[in-house]
């Protein structure tokens, strides 16, 4: 899966950096305009991209090797993410001008449209289907994320029973919406419930794993076992004393 994705993403960042012969970086100026506190409330908008990180809390515990080791993978990996998304937005802010931006729900199409490659006019042809392979690998992930946390909730020795529940149950949820009001109210749900599951939620996880480490602590396990063998000996002892166990 991991390979298939790496081979997607290479042809889909070579279009777009297609762009970067129409770019115009004056289009970024002038800098911090609005000023750092709108910038910092505007940047909530950009936790949607960031779905997916949580799915870590779930395929942690079952890689193998240390614990640094994988921190050091995971960390690799959102940062070749962010740089991913810092670039693609790089090329379309400088490709097209703010008042353009305004007009486009999807700079990126927008962006490949306006790409000659030769005899083939029409880029975007190319890209939509490998976006869709890669979101169709993402939404697998999720189905295998909540399967297994059905499965393992209900005390199931396999998923594989839950997988079609979960697979009509989230086209139900797709199927709900008809309206763009509908869509905005998800889009607002989905956006607000990112701080408790990015943010919130793991730090609670992280507060709870050191509880439970510091309770089953070996060297508190030694202690215990230590103080009950010398409670069960002295108590014993007193039986033998008494003439009880005689």
């Amino acid at each position: 899966m991991l390979v298939l994705i790496s081979f997607l993403i290479l042809p889909m960042m070579l279009l777009i950096s297609c762009g970067i012969k129409q770019s115009n970086p004056l289009y970024l100026l002038p800098l911090t305009e609005a000023g750092w506190p709108r910038i910092i409330v505007g940047s909530k908008e950009t936790l949607m991209a960031m779905f997916g990180f949580e799915f870590i809390l779930v395929v942690f515990p079952m890689a193998e090797g240390k614990s640094i080791g994988k921190l050091k993978l995971i960390l690799a990996a959102n940062a070749v993410v962010v740089l991913l998304y810092c670039f693609t937005v790089f090329t379309c802010a400088t490709a097209f001008s703010p008042q353009q931006l305004d007009l486009m729900p999807e700079p990126v199409i927008y962006l490949l449209r306006s790409i000659p490659l030769g005899t083939m006019d029409r880029v975007d042809f190319i890209f939509l289907p490998i976006w869709l392979i890669s979101i169709f690998s993402a939404i697998s992930g999720y189905y295998y994320a909540a399967s297994y946390g059905i499965s393992y909730l209900l005390k199931q020795k396999s998923h594989k029973k839950e997988v079609p529940f979960v697979v009509l149950a989230s086209c139900i949820i797709a199927y709900w919406p008809q309206r763009r009001e509908d869509f905005e109210l998800i889009g607002f749900i989905a956006n607000n419930s990112a701080y408790f599951f990015l943010i919130v939620f793991p730090f609670l996880l992280l507060i709870l794993s050191y509880i439970f480490k510091k309770r089953r602590n070996p060297k508190h396990e030694k202690k215990e076992q230590s103080a009950w063998n010398a409670g069960s000996t002295h108590y014993y002892n007193g039986l033998l004393g008494s003439g009880q166990l005689a």
